[in-house]
């Protein structure tokens, strides 16, 4: 059998139909990484003295200010937010992308006679989301 030294033979691979994936919400990321850290902070907060709150450290900067942490959020897809004071009263607001945070829990003294506890608060309000998208 003689063949044609021109015509190249056909490399095609064979057509393989691929399941089609579910859309991700573009809001999960941050959402998830807001829950893990929500659920850390109320876990960490069951082991603080009674006159002491959670704060939180930056780790990559060379700075030591401890942040008193008042509350935590995310924004779009991708943000996480810890707002709080510093040790002199300012308000501080900590923005990092949620691939990049790196933070330390830490027992600070409490502000006021009451320490705040925000673990609670801040998985309630998952619990709260879930319901009112028809979850867990």
């Amino acid at each position: 059998m003689r063949t044609d030294p021109f015509k190249i033979p056909s490399l095609a691979m064979p057509r393989v139909e691929v399941p089609q994936l579910p859309k991700l919400d573009p809001i999960i990321p941050a959402k998830w990484a807001f829950e893990r850290i929500a659920r850390q902070i109320e876990k960490f907060e069951t082991d603080l003295e009674p006159d002491e709150e959670i704060g939180l450290r930056l780790v990559a900067t060379p700075d030591a200010s401890v942040m008193h942490i008042d509350d935590v959020g995310y924004w779009g897809p991708d943000m996480l937010i810890f707002y709080g004071n510093n040790e002199h009263g300012k308000p501080m607001q900590l923005l990092q992308h949620y691939t990049q945070m790196s933070v330390l829990l830490t027992a600070v003294p409490a502000k006021e006679a009451e320490p705040r506890r925000i673990g609670f608060h801040l998985v309630q309000s998952i619990k709260d989301d879930a319901e009112s998208e028809g979850g867990e």
